[in-house]
């Protein structure tokens, strides 16, 4: 093979590589950010119900 080819292939290869990171960098990063909304709406969910309880105990007394 033509060493300008090799070169090539390489690079190519180098590309698609840099292309894959950066796709499985951004699906990492997304389901990092989607836990940890999904953790805020939990705790938010929880301190509501904790309000909720608090507040019916408070009006049977």
């Amino acid at each position: 093979m033509d060493d300008a080819v090799v070169t090539a292939l390489i690079a190519a290869g180098a590309a698609i590589g840099g292309a894959l990171t950066g796709v499985f960098t951004f699906s990492a990063a997304a389901w990092d950010v989607g836990q940890l909304q999904a953790t805020a709406q939990l705790d938010v969910a929880r301190r509501t119900l904790t309000e909720q309880t608090l507040a019916n105990q408070w009006a049977v007394r």
